[in-house]
């Protein structure tokens, strides 16, 4: 999905949550871009996770920034509760994780 074509229709589904929102930051070779740097209205502060901190963002082939994320986490192994997160927000999911919560 592409941002500047879809920001209308993306904005509507963020403005449909009012709960905590956690971002999964990667890593990924060329770094992550944050939801929170893209003009997006949002309920609250997204929380940003990534396995490791600081993270090299790289957003629209920019120059790079280096970014501290909010709480080190693996997406496999989450430290929320249940029913604690109301929306993920990732550019990529790992398989694994995906598999994980289709059996929940």
């Amino acid at each position: 999905m592409k941002i500047d074509e879809n920001k209308k229709e993306i904005q509507k589904i963020i403005d449909s949550f009012t709960g905590k929102i956690i971002e999964i930051g990667g890593p990924t070779p060329q770094g992550f871009i944050v939801v929170n740097n893209l003009g997006f209205t949002l309920p609250e502060k997204i929380v940003v996770t990534n396995i490791s901190n600081p993270v090299t963002i790289n957003p629209f082939g920019d120059d790079p920034t280096v970014y501290n994320v909010d709480m080190i986490a693996d997406v496999t192994a989450l430290p929320f509760k249940d029913n604690e997160i109301d929306m993920i927000i990732s550019s990529s999911l790992p398989f694994k994780f995906l598999v994980m919560i289709q059996n929940l």
